[in-house]
């Protein structure tokens, strides 16, 4: 089965320009991807999602690499390159401050993160891609649907925001989801893999490494409280400064050692 075939946003029934209102096929209550990672989950199957959703992303990228066209189509959500600056850059220093890490590269990180989200005009990203805006249909390998939803943050942009977000939820799964480690790393290894391999042009690990890192010393604390525990959650902020790093220093042979491994 292509990737065609499993992965898509539901469909538009109608556009009202005027109004600025979008009908779109209702795809039913499904569970997030974030909810149906769980235990009794076949490896195989999420080897599968990973993998579909590694090449689908990178078909996106391939697709707007460059289309002035496209990308000016969708330059005008300056709200959303103002809320995703400020969300995931914005806030940083401040953020890691909260759990000890006061090192000079974050800050420095945060500043280029913020320029990037503002100015950046490689690809179109989908702004908000991670395992909570993907719905999930289907109880086997032969009819697994996933339904990308949630697509108001979209704007020009860097590959590598988009892979850092579902990279870093992947590896949420993995680290803090009980007993699901194993299908969660083995779903994030495909979703690396099939989006290097499918990317026409060379994807830069460091700049996903800086934004997995940003991401765990932001969004993770607040994200996953509900699961983890005060001291996991601190624990894994020393993870998430140590990927940071890694990535702004471009230090590629420690990077072989993280999960971020496929993309190098």
């Amino acid at each position: 089965m292509q990737c065609g075939e499993i992965v898509r946003t539901p469909k538009l029934i109608h556009y009202d320009k005027a109004n600025h209102v979008l009908i779109m096929e209702d795809v039913g209550q499904l569970l997030s991807l974030k909810e149906w990672m769980q235990p009794e989950v076949d490896r195989t199957m999420a080897q599968t999602i990973g993998q579909t959703l590694g090449s689908y992303l990178a078909g996106i990228h391939n697709i707007t690499q460059q289309d002035k066209r496209l990308l000016a189509d969708f330059d005008g959500n300056g709200t959303a390159r103002q809320l995703s600056s400020k969300l995931y850059f914005g806030t940083l220093v401040e953020r890691a401050a909260r759990f000890g890490h006061t090192d000079s590269f974050i800050g420095d990180a945060a500043k280029v993160g913020e320029y990037e989200v503002l100015y950046s005009y490689d690809v179109l990203t989908l702004g908000d891609f991670w395992t909570g805006n993907i719905l999930v249909s289907g109880t086997s390998q032969e009819d697994i649907r996933l339904f990308v939803i949630d697509l108001e943050l979209s704007k020009p942009g860097t590959a590598e925001f988009d892979i850092g977000q579902m990279a870093a939820e992947m590896y949420c799964l993995a680290t803090f989801r009980n007993h699901a480690n194993d299908q969660s790393l083995a779903m994030l290894e495909a979703f690396l893999v099939a989006y290097k391999a499918t990317r026409k042009v060379t994807v830069d690990a460091a700049k996903v490494a800086v934004r997995l890192g940003s991401h765990w010393l932001v969004i993770m604390p607040m994200a996953w409280a509900a699961e983890a525990t005060p001291d996991q959650i601190r624990t894994a902020t020393f993870e998430g400064r140590e990927l940071a790093r890694m990535g702004w220093e471009r230090d590629t042979a420690a990077l072989r050692s993280t999960v971020l491994d496929p993309l190098l």
